[in-house]
């Protein structure tokens, strides 16, 4: 009879110890609103020396990021996909699986690369709204 007590007693404590532990991970920092619409200049292929861009962001989670190639204007060209923002960067997939991550500060995008590749930073701001 007391060894049935006491493995009740050891299963009730256990049951009890695991039920304590059942807590939410630590929420998520909550996420400042951030424009929907940015440019800046970013790197480009081939030797050129930059394109200037202008991302829109969707409330939908697509995007748009129009380009201009700052040695002929002219040449423009725009890429389509999806984003995702968490607290510490903001992803754009294109449709075809390729992947650019920006560092969301207060006031920009700043373009996550590769150590070594290039030390400059490639940076979109906040473009201002147009009254119409």
């Amino acid at each position: 009879m007391k060894k049935c007590l006491l493995s009740l007693v050891a299963v009730l404590t256990v049951c009890l110890l695991l039920g304590c532990n059942n807590r939410a991970d630590a929420p998520e920092p909550a996420l400042k609103p951030m424009p929907q619409n940015y440019q800046g200049i970013l790197p480009c292929t081939e030797g050129c020396q930059g394109v200037q861009a202008q991302l829109f962001l969707g409330r939908d989670g697509h995007y748009v990021l129009e380009q201009r190639q700052l040695e002929d204007p002219t040449l423009r060209f725009a890429e389509y996909g999806e984003w995702k923002r968490t607290a510490d960067k903001l992803t754009l997939t294109k449709r075809g699986g390729e992947k650019r991550v920006f560092r969301p500060t207060e006031d920009r995008l700043e373009l996550m690369r590769k150590p070594g590749v290039n030390d400059e930073p490639y940076v979109l701001k906040p473009m201002m709204p147009v009254d119409g």
